[in-house]
């Protein structure tokens, strides 16, 4: 289904600029001080990447609010939290050859992408299933313990990539995260932190945070992306307890869309883009001098990001933007 997009530029209005999405502002971490239940949905390269040890690393300390590497466009290993309105179609989409957001000759090395969900919660962990849900292929979702390994059933000890932490006899977090670590903690206060292979059930800790689980679905030639959509992506924080499933956390993300941005620089004259949308889209822009048409094509196959110059003498016009693939 074609999306649309109208816009009038009046004799008065002198610039029209629509929500700029920026797609490298970091995502606040999880509110462990704060004993909070939260849920943060990242975009990031598959379990085989040579970037997995830093990225990890990354993730872990941008969850606990580190200042951490965020533009995976010049950085496989930068922890990319998916915007609310933001998701990609080639987000969680993991390859068998050499690809990178969709193409292959950025980082040859990189296999891809999956999206993982990080969740924090309070003790005790085996109480907390996470479910996600998908509107649309070829993403899958799920529903799984967050403690124990889907393909066993065994506890997942506490470690590196899932940390508990005891608040002590006072009951306030006082350890802290040393940056020159790589997010390592450091216990403060009567705080006991929980990192090197303590099981969950032997313990007793304030709260937990994880690295997350992954859902991704595996292409095997370049022409598999074609054709694919976005859509959303719904994930779901639940506590069971007494057979009964209680929703306690829900975060959505959902499928980036494209906006116009119009600037005026001369008399006549405008400069157009296209800004956001799908990475892997081609967009036609179309243009009327009255809303009920007739329209006629201004510019096809125009990619996001792409820039250019229109000349118009009217005091004002419409366009539409539409989307031609995939």
């Amino acid at each position: 289904m074609k999306k649309m997009i109208s816009l009038l530029i009046g004799a008065v209005i002198l610039t029209a600029v629509i929500n700029i999405l920026n797609l490298n502002t970091q995502a606040a971490g999880f509110d462990l001080a704060g004993k909070q239940e939260a849920i943060i949905i990242a975009s990031l390269p598959a379990s085989t990447s040579p970037s997995l040890i830093q990225l990890r690393a990354n993730a872990m300390a941008g969850m606990v609010g580190m200042i951490v590497p965020t533009d995976r466009t010049v950085n496989p290993a930068a922890w990319y939290v998916v915007p609310d309105d933001g998701l990609q179609a080639f987000d969680g989409i993991t390859t068998s050859f050499g690809s990178w957001m969709g193409k292959s000759n950025t980082f040859p090395s990189e296999r891809g992408h999956r999206i993982v969900v990080h969740v924090a919660g309070k003790f005790p962990v085996s109480k907390y299933w996470v479910r996600v849900t998908v509107s649309a292929p070829p993403l899958v979702g799920g529903y799984f313990a967050v403690g124990t390994a889907s393909a066993n059933g065994s506890e997942i000890p506490f470690g590196p990539n899932f940390v508990g932490i005891d608040f002590g006899s006072n009951g306030k977090l006082d350890s802290t995260v040393n940056p020159s670590t790589g997010g390592v903690w450091q216990r403060g206060g009567d705080d006991v932190v929980f990192d090197n292979g303590q099981l969950p059930s032997q313990v007793t800790y304030t709260v937990w945070y994880r690295f997350g689980s992954t859902t991704s679905t595996t292409i095997n030639d370049a022409s598999g992306f074609s054709g694919i959509t976005a859509g959303s992506l719904k994930a779901e924080l639940v506590v069971r307890e007494g057979g009964v499933d209680t929703i306690v956390v829900t975060k959505e993300v959902k499928a980036a869309r494209p906006k116009i941005s119009i600037s005026k620089t001369s008399a006549e004259s405008f400069e157009i883009s296209i800004v956001g949308g799908q990475f892997l889209s081609l967009y036609e822009v179309l243009t009327s001098k009255r809303v009920e048409g007739p329209w006629t094509l201004l510019h096809a196959g125009a990619l996001p990001g792409q820039v250019w110059s229109e000349d118009f003498s009217e005091p004002k016009r419409f366009f539409q933007l539409r989307a031609v693939s995939p």
